[in-house]
């Protein structure tokens, strides 16, 4: 994810200032502010700064901030901000410290910001998680898959001095918690353009898993099984569905 996107006509990259209208940067930030508990902070941003972008009291999101999915499937757009950063092991801000959690009195411990701060760590949530879920290592899980499993030297390969000092201490060069591992071997592997092998296997075999054991799933129709060589057809008979514009489409999200 990156901090922000040029995600419509309004909201998006900044403009030179003779440009008009003006065009605000879409932070993720902002988005948020719509989102979980964001609503209940809307009292606090209706600032003068914030408008015109903002109404005078907003619950829900703008109208004129919804995405415009057409801008976000050319792959030969040169406009950044129209994809998604590489995977790595690094969080954009707005995601790394979620502004939305943590803000209701009843989870305040008594020094007032400790639990806050923490409820706000998306990486901290994460790694507590597993840890609680007893979820295997990212060198169980490839063991288990029967995939190469990433070297210390990948493990810590571009990292900040500080986290290669966690890695060493934790012992997590080699119990190294599934969710960092997984983003690790994208970024190592795959040069951050899709998830390696590992993540790859999990993810398409729990959407599998999910399909063969759904009674609905085009897997299970009792017509007969689905063919694979026809794909999957937009309802007006094109297809087969391949690009993620066709997925938006489909969705009625783009023509």
């Amino acid at each position: 994810m990156r901090s922000g996107y040029d995600h419509n006509r309004n909201f998006g990259a900044p403009v030179p200032a003779s440009v008009t209208p003006v065009k605000r940067f879409a932070s993720f930030e902002d988005l948020f502010l719509f989102t979980g508990n964001g609503h209940l902070l809307a009292a606090d941003i209706t600032k003068s700064v914030r408008q015109p972008f903002f109404s005078p009291t907003p619950t829900t999101l703008p109208f004129n901030w919804i995405i415009e999915w057409d801008r976000m499937t050319n792959k030969s757009d040169p406009n950044e901000g129209h994809f998604a950063r590489k995977i790595d092991t690094r969080l954009a801000p707005p995601i790394q410290n979620m502004v939305n959690e943590g803000t209701g009195a009843d989870i305040q411990d008594a020094a007032g910001t400790p639990v806050r701060k923490l409820l706000r760590g998306l990486a901290v949530r994460n790694l507590l998680r597993g840890y609680l879920l007893s979820i295997p290592t990212g060198q169980a899980a490839a063991d288990a898959m029967g995939v190469d499993r990433l070297t210390e030297a990948e493990l810590r390969k571009n990292n900040s001095d500080a986290v290669n000092l966690a890695l060493q201490n934790g012992g997590f060069l080699v119990n190294t918690p599934l969710w960092f591992y997984i983003l690790k071997e994208a970024e190592v592997r795959a040069d951050g353009n899709s998830l390696g092998e590992l993540g790859s296997r999990i993810v398409v075999e729990t959407q599998l898993g999910i399909m063969r054991h759904d009674p609905n799933s085009y897997l299970n129709d009792p017509d007969g099984p689905w063919d694979p060589s026809k794909g999957v057809q937009l309802a007006d008979g094109e297809g087969p569905i391949v690009t993620i514009r066709d997925f938006f489409k489909f969705a009625d999200l783009a023509a």
